[in-house]
């Protein structure tokens, strides 16, 4: 159920990103990875904890050690005078088959996902 405080026009957005979401979650963790990781590039709940909000894509690569793969990117015009919006869905996956998957919007940030990270 959607919260009723949301202005009309972002339901339709919230419901198709959050249904975007749960496709690309259940994508993103079931699919093995395509090369084995290194052990050195394992990324951990240590790593996870250095993330932060805000942070962009290359100081999120540079703190994992490498970059992730997108899994897809959407880009949604604003109302007049407004840039457009960008966002991107990136997975780092483990050999261990543990995923990372972080939502970055305009390069930055928006909401991390992990799953099986030790």
């Amino acid at each position: 159920m959607l919260p009723t405080n949301l202005p009309t026009s972002l339901r339709p957005r919230t419901i198709l990103l959050l249904g975007l979401l749960a496709i690309l979650l259940s994508l993103a963790f079931s699919s093995s990875p395509e090369k084995q990781t290194p052990a050195a590039q394992f990324i951990t709940v240590n790593d996870i904890l250095q993330l932060r909000p805000g942070m962009t894509y290359e100081e999120t690569a540079r703190l994992l050690r490498r970059d992730g793969q997108e899994i897809t990117s959407i880009t949604v015009p604003q109302k007049q005078n407004l840039p457009v919006a960008s966002t991107r869905f990136m997975v780092w996956r483990n050999e261990d088959d543990s995923a990372l998957v972080i939502l970055f919007r305009d390069n930055r940030i928006l909401e991390i996902y992990e799953q099986g990270i030790k």
